[in-house]
């Protein structure tokens, strides 16, 4: 193929018409080898974007989650068995417990809809890179009574650090004479998060994986599993769950 090309390239060049120099031809080369220059740079931006929202994405998200599919906790049998099997697997870096359910954060009068989400932070190496995206304050959810927000939902809600807040659930709500009462806990907010995406930013929090099972009474259940991969398995992902 290319001596096919360099043939006429060069036919085109000893030409001894030197069609070549011809204004339209040089303009008609020009526009070639700005269109090739110009797709080589956007597909080079377009790797460069791709590149860093899987870094994005892969940082706050693991790679593989387990569900119970009826739809329930995963009790403390079916977590020994899955916990096992994760532990044999070779292309397994960590994984961990979560508790994540819907809540509404209450702060300064306002009301604004969330992801609670109880992790274990003491799992070394994280299953997600949480920490990381923590820019403001600190990562302290050790204690029951601390947890960490999206950046936007301060904004929205005009918290501040050290401030206390309350998380509402319907979830556990208690019945009254007055009739259902959801019930709600106070959090000390150590810690702002900014990953650059809304949908993040914007609703989830995160607190001790301890706080959220009390709060959500769910005794030692668990919603779900988080597993990270390693590297050169995570385009196959898919494949591996």
């Amino acid at each position: 193929m290319n001596k096919l090309v360099f043939f006429f390239l060069e036919k085109f060049l000893r030409s001894p018409r030197k069609e070549w120099l011809r204004v339209d031809s040089i303009f008609m080369v020009l526009g070639i080898i700005i269109s090739v220059a110009t797709l080589t740079l956007s597909l080079a931006l377009f790797d460069g974007y791709t590149s860093a929202m899987k870094k994005i994405y892969f940082g706050v998200n693991s790679h593989i989650y387990f569900f119970n599919g009826k739809d329930a906790p995963i009790n403390v049998e079916l977590q020994q068995k899955l916990e096992q099997f994760l532990s044999n697997q070779p292309e397994v870096i960590s994984f961990g417990k979560v508790i994540s359910n819907q809540v509404m954060i209450t702060s300064n009068g306002r009301v604004k809809a969330a992801i609670l989400r109880g992790i274990d932070p003491e799992i070394d190496p994280q299953p997600t890179a949480y920490k990381k995206f923590v820019k403001v304050g600190s990562y302290d959810i050790l204690e029951n009574n601390k947890i960490v927000i999206g950046y936007k939902i301060a904004r929205e809600l005009n918290i501040s650090l050290n401030d206390t807040i309350k998380i509402i659930s319907p979830v556990n709500s208690k019945v009254t004479a007055f009739g259902m009462l959801p019930t709600n806990k106070s959090f000390i907010v150590t810690g702002f998060y900014k990953i650059g995406m809304h949908e993040y930013d914007s609703k989830y929090a995160f607190c001790n994986i301890l706080a959220a099972s009390e709060y959500f009474e769910l005794a030692d259940n668990v919603t779900m599993y988080e597993v990270k991969l390693k590297d050169d398995f995570i385009e196959k992902a898919d494949y591996l769950a």
